[in-house]
């Protein structure tokens, strides 16, 4: 899938949040018989968009987390939903109270069966732990993973450890089902051949030497055959990138040592967002391997 598709998919689920919050508004302003005009409605709906951005801002900013920060923006937070819903609806405080209340629920509901649908089928949002991907994605960055496509050669995919299921790793699609990998010079080599990279990665240069004293699967020397839902994966940050070339056994057996397996395959990275001013696409649009 190309990315314009993947980035009409964002919209279309931007779309359906935007309807998702001003319906919510509208029931809740029904439910407590208030009669606001659409612009009132509107612009409601529009300070509460800000607010949950403003609430959001730290993370987006990358800033490290602090207590007393979260309790001052949790007050701050407070007061102007309150007053976001008070003014607009034009209610007295009993019902202000009684709109809070229902808003919070009505909003909480859709939110959760609208992430949760969309998590589950179409794209999903992860954080990197470490540097493994370095400086491709970063630790700390956050962002958004393709789950409707099917991965290629070079995709940054989010997979669930061999050895550890339920622990999520991010790196390069660099083997696919039933061939024969061997890193040669710093070059990824398929079937005896190389395969050329997106210009994008030309910078990246896998070693094949053990990291840490640990033996080298697909290194050179020590070619590996991939079954046929094998994968095989790298790290960017080459130097310090526990990937199919040092992966332990895995849990549960299913896969010769150092693959990974196409139902554990989550799906591709393709945008970063977050801290905002290191947001990116990732796109491998110039791309020169199948």
């Amino acid at each position: 899938m190309p990315f314009w598709l993947f980035a009409a998919e964002l919209g279309a689920f931007l779309a359906v949040s935007i309807a998702a919050g001003l319906g919510s508004l509208w029931v809740t302003a029904r439910l407590v018989k208030a009669r606001p005009g659409a612009l009132r409605l509107l612009a409601a709906w529009v300070a509460l968009l800000l607010l949950g951005v403003g609430t959001a801002l730290p993370d987006l900013l990358g800033l490290a987390p602090h207590p007393g920060l979260d309790v001052a923006l949790a007050l701050l937070w407070l007061t102007a939903y309150v007053t976001i819903i008070k003014v607009p609806l034009r209610l007295r405080w009993l019902r202000t109270l009684a709109a809070c209340a229902l808003h919070g629920v009505i909003s909480l509901v859709a939110a959760l069966a609208l992430t949760a649908a969309v998590n589950a089928t179409v794209f999903k949002s992860f954080r990197v732990p470490t540097a493994g991907m370095a400086p491709t994605i970063n630790a700390g960055e956050r962002f958004l993973v393709d789950r409707l496509s099917t991965p290629r050669r070079w995709d940054p995919i989010v997979f669930e450890a061999p050895a550890d299921p339920g622990v999520l790793y991010i790196q390069r699609l660099v083997g696919l089902p039933g061939e024969t990998i061997e890193i040669v010079g710093g070059e990824v080599t398929v079937n005896g051949r190389v395969v050329p990279r997106p210009r994008d990665l030309a910078w990246i240069a896998y070693g094949g030497q053990p990291l840490h004293d640990l033996p080298c699967r697909g290194g050179t020397g020590s070619p590996i055959t991939l079954g046929p839902d094998e994968h095989y994966v790298l790290g960017d940050n080459t130097t310090a990138s526990m990937d199919s070339r040092y992966w332990p056994p895995p849990a549960g057996g299913g896969t010769q040592q150092g693959t990974l397996h196409t139902r554990a395959i989550i799906g591709i990275a393709r945008a970063v967002y977050a801290p905002v001013g290191k947001a990116r696409v990732l796109d491998a649009s110039d791309r020169t391997a199948p």
